[in-house]
């Protein structure tokens, strides 16, 4: 939804990020930074000075910019970011309101908690107050507001979790004895209080950049409600006496924990993988642990691990401290000592004022009690720091006074840990990466006929409540909570499995042919592609001697060969095994060929590489040059093209079509000149392909999802100088252009053919449709997009993208660029077409987006435009500005859209015509109330109208 400038200035003053006596001074400041009026009038740009002056978060601009005022607040805490990635994923930075102290709330919604839970969470909280060590991430305050519980921990230094980290492959020993023995000395205070973590596995250890070490104590997946993923992952250290009848949290299966976190980090994996709850426990109680080679782990480390996951108790090291002593002879002096986290200025002052917050909430046993909760006084006023390097690592309270005129050079936004993972963007319009990448793959599709294809739900945002009264709370997962924040992802699948693909391949596609012909929107989508995909599709199946419905995953991976064309290879899984004899026999006369690795078998005009075994279930095809290289690989995975292993480590398998691509290796080899596709050369995709994405881009991981939507994710790796924001937003200034220079490219230049002229004509809006409902966000060291849209999209965006390849010029337009005709009257304006969805809005917002559309389409008007609701005369007829405005869809005139709007808000709800007596709500065009030497649209009422002398527009006046 498309805000004002002034509606965001009134945002930021209702949501209490801006006092309101200080408005008017923040604006002068920023239009005093303005070169031009109409930036002035750019939302975006209003947001974006906030954000510089650290007036307002990056988050709390885009919660701004989707027309909410939030809410920020909830009891002590002010949120300015959400967590976007790693064990907090889904949490939020906030700001204690008293202390200006930088905390993360984690909302646990009532619902996912068992009866006494949350009495018991509280006790845990309760009962280490009082412990500290530097390595610990103490959780503070288990608070209750309204319907939530809310859990305050301490803030944490950019890095990363153990888990995230093992996931790229295991630890040197050395490294992971340092580890190890930092979480064994941070352990030591709470054993000595006769306590246990509890919960000690990688997802809950810390690693920041600077190598500290950090334990997170996290009460609230101690108790038996934690969810069924996290339970399984916890059975993968939990000692064997966990389900003995006794203490089953004693310091000692701390121990145990400990020793299967180290067996991981040597190993790569945990000591027993596979099975259920139930299954991983019997293994601990009963089964030894598989040795880990000796370079991995020498001889004297891995008996270590053995007494530190010694089946009976009494065996294991009983004091935390003497496995901290032990782990010492494996490090070099550097390496004993223990990083430490910064400490703040403001620290002291919190712990102080959260046990005096936290006072009232004796734990009683009454689970859910709310907690009592009093805002703190209003504080003075404080300025941000004219000193950057003085400044504190936690951004200054949001209601802060603007500086004096002399002082605006000191505004700066803060540079320090705390701050850089501010992550999420800010944005008006949302991206349409995606479609660039729908004509990828369509390319790829037509690349010489041998590469073979190519209800809405709520993203995972955060269970917020949307108000502070208890009973107006709800769980919240709606569209409308937050524009900003990513869709939630369909699938959770592992990555993709290269094996079996060729050296040096410029590009992948992965596509899952039975699932998505086992759904009516996937066989519309197979037509969709096309004559060349069908002709692609029969001979493929003839070669291959399956039915893409008989094929579970294929992969196709390109591969240069000098001047010709880049060749594929195919990996193919079928959905049910098939014996090996008669998988060759579908072959024909094939020889087998030796390599130094395996053998392959080779034909007249392909190979075929099989693993060993006599049902097989995965097999390469290809030339036998790139099976030749597959066998000496013994079917392995090869080394990923340089900026692709990020992408790789975060595709998903079970995604209906994943595309990963190299956008210099695409341009430069697959679409060089000279190159002929069925749509013509192949400089007509390369040229705005090499606009779109820019010179930034390293690599891009594109892929689809159908359900009961269409899911499309675009994820980039952008060069290691550029800042993923800064390569994001250069983006976005180019997609935001695409809508446009489609519709001129279909009228001015393609003429198309009546069978299709429909869909041409629609595409642009599509476009649009599909820009204004993506969401964006820095994941990390990736640039992470995605949408979802209706199911039917899926169809309807791959044939207009295949109409719009495929169709050529016609010769009878006017070839050369021909400039839009600019508006020069108000009556020309209402003349030109628009259209506008949506499923709820606001009166007023509705007015303002039509507003926007009509300003961003024609930036150069040469007259005064301006639409303005009358509130004092829509009151007379008991209309409000802020009524709700349900499932609108109008297309047309710019007079035809305001007509049906009126016609659909009318406070009179059987009316049918704009020209009966009771339709009261009406548009004219009249004298600004607050400048009558303008004339603008006016919001208004039939009664107003007659009594002003305004003329109504045709379709409102009566009929005789």
């Amino acid at each position: 939804m498309s805000v004002s400038a002034e509606q965001f200035w009134n945002l930021a003053v209702i949501s209490g990020l801006i006092a309101s006596e200080h408005r008017a001074t923040w604006e002068e400041q920023f239009a005093a930074a303005c070169d031009e009026a109409r930036q002035r009038e750019s939302v975006r740009d209003v947001a974006k000075w906030l954000i510089e002056q650290n007036i307002i978060s990056r988050y709390q601009a885009g919660v701004l910019l989707t027309g909410k005022s939030g809410p920020f607040r909830y009891g002590n805490y002010q949120i300015y970011d959400r967590i976007a990635e790693g064990v907090w994923k889904g949490c939020y930075r906030a700001i204690h309101h008293a202390t200006r102290h930088p905390v993360v709330l984690k909302f646990i919604p009532t619902k996912q908690l068992q009866i006494d839970s949350w009495s018991k969470i509280q006790g845990i909280v309760q009962s280490r107050q009082e412990l500290e060590h530097p390595v610990l991430l103490k959780c503070h305050v288990a608070s209750s507001e309204g319907k939530y519980r809310i859990l305050v921990f301490d803030d944490f230094p950019v890095g990363e979790s153990l888990a995230d980290r093992l996931d790229r492959g295991a630890l040197a020993a050395k490294e992971a004895a340092r580890i190890t023995r930092v979480l064994a000395l941070g352990l030591v205070p709470i054993h000595a209080a006769g306590q246990a973590h509890a919960d000690l596995r990688p997802t809950n250890i810390w690693l920041a950049e600077n190598g500290g070490v950090f334990l997170i104590c996290d009460p609230s997946q101690v108790m038996s409600s934690a969810t069924p993923e996290i339970a399984l992952e916890q059975a993968n250290y939990r000692a064997p006496e966990f389900p003995l009848p006794g203490p089953a949290y004693a310091p000692l299966a701390d121990t145990y924990a400990l020793g299967c976190s180290l067996y991981e980090c040597l190993n790569g994996g945990p000591a027993f993988p596979d099975g259920d709850v139930a299954l991983k426990q019997q293994c601990h109680a009963a089964q030894p642990i598989t040795p880990i080679n000796e370079s991995s782990a020498p001889g004297a480390l891995f008996q270590l691990i053995t007494y530190l996951m010694a089946k009976n108790p009494e065996i294991r090291y009983q004091q935390i401290a003497d496995v901290a002593e032990q782990l010492a002879p494996f490090l070099d002096g550097s390496a004993l000592k223990i990083p430490s986290r910064e400490t703040l200025a403001t620290e002291s002052e919190f712990r102080a004022a959260v046990r005096s917050e936290t006072s009232v909430v004796a734990v009683s046993g009454l689970p859910g009690q709310p907690s009592v909760v009093t805002p703190p006084a209003a504080q003075p006023p404080i300025l941000p720091p004219a000193n950057p390097l003085a400044a504190q690592s936690a951004p200054a309270f949001q209601t802060m006074p603007p500086p004096a005129p002399n002082a605006a050079a000191s505004m700066v936004v803060q540079g320090s840990d705390t701050n850089q993972t501010l992550r999420i963007r800010q944005k008006k319009k949302r991206q349409l990466q995606q479609v660039l990448l729908t004509a990828v793959a369509l390319t790829f599709i037509a690349g010489g006929g041998y590469v073979g294809y190519t209800k809405w739900r709520t993203p995972s945002l955060s269970e917020l409540p949307e108000s502070d009264n208890e009973d107006d709370v709800k769980v919240t997962v709606a569209v409308e909570d937050d524009g900003t924040l990513l869709w939630d992802t369909p699938t959770h699948g592992p990555p993709l499995d290269l094996s079996m693909i060729p050296f040096e391949s410029l590009a992948l596609i992965a596509i899952r042919p039975k699932k998505l012909l086992g759904q009516e929107e996937g066989q519309r989508l197979f037509r969709a592609m096309g004559p060349q995909f069908s002709r692609w599709r029969r001979g493929w199946e003839d070669r291959v001697g399956f039915n893409l419905d008989q094929v579970d995953q294929l992969l196709i991976s390109l591969h240069p060969r000098g001047d010709e064309m880049p060749e594929p290879a195919y990996v193919i899984t079928l959905a049910e095994k098939i014996e090996r004899s008669e998988l060759l026999a579908k072959f024909g006369d094939l020889e087998e060929q030796a390599s130094d690795g395996d053998s392959f078998y080779s034909g007249s005009d392909f190979a075929v590489y099989l693993p060993d075994g006599d049902m097989i279930e995965r097999f390469a095809l290809g030339s036998s040059i790139r099976m030749k290289d597959v066998a000496e690989l013994e079917g392995g995975a090869p080394p990923p093209r340089t900026g692709t292993e990020r992408l790789i480590r975060a595709s998903d398998r079970d995604r209906h079509l994943t595309i990963l691509f190299v956008p210099y290796f695409v341009s430069t080899n697959l679409l060089r000149d000279g190159r002929e596709f069925y749509f013509g050369e192949a400089q007509k995709v390369r040229e705005p392909l090499d606009w779109l994405m820019g010179s930034s881009i390293k690599a891009a991981l594109f892929s689809v999802h159908l359900s009961n939507n269409t899911y499309l994710e675009l994820q980039i790796n952008s060069d290691v100088t550029k800042n993923p924001y800064t390569v994001v937003d250069d983006l976005r200034h180019r997609v935001s252009e695409l809508p446009m220079m489609i519709e001129t490219y279909i009228a001015q230049k393609l003429n198309p053919p009546v069978y299709w002229r429909r869909i041409a004509f629609r595409y642009p809006d599509m476009i649009a449709f599909l820009h204004d409902h993506t969401r964006i966000q820095v994941d990390g060291k990736l640039a992470v997009v995605n949408t979802r849209l209706p199911n039917s999209a899926a169809h309807n965006l791959a044939a207009g993208g295949e109409l719009l390849l495929a169709t050529r010029p016609s010769e009878m337009m006017v070839i050369g660029d021909v400039k839009p005709t600019i508006p020069q009257t108000m009556d020309e304006l209402l003349a030109t077409t628009t259209k506008i969805a949506f499923s709820q809005l606001s009166f007023e917002n509705v007015i303002r987006t039509i507003e926007n559309d009509l300003l961003e389409k024609h930036p150069a008007l040469p007259f005064f435009f301006d639409i303005k609701v009358i509130g004092r005369d829509l009151e007379g007829n008991g209309i409000t500005r802020n009524k709700e405005v349900r499932n609108f869809d109008a297309s047309g005139t710019v007079a035809d859209v305001l007509t049906q709007l009126c016609l659909k808000t009318n406070p009179v709800t059987t009316v049918t015509k704009p020209s009966e007596k009771d339709q009261k709500l009406v548009w004219v065009i009249g004298p600004d109330p607050d400048n009558e030497s303008k004339t603008v649209i006016l919001i208004t009422t039939r009664d107003a109208s007659a009594a002003k002398n305004y003329t109504l527009p045709k379709p409102f006046q009566l009929k005789e």
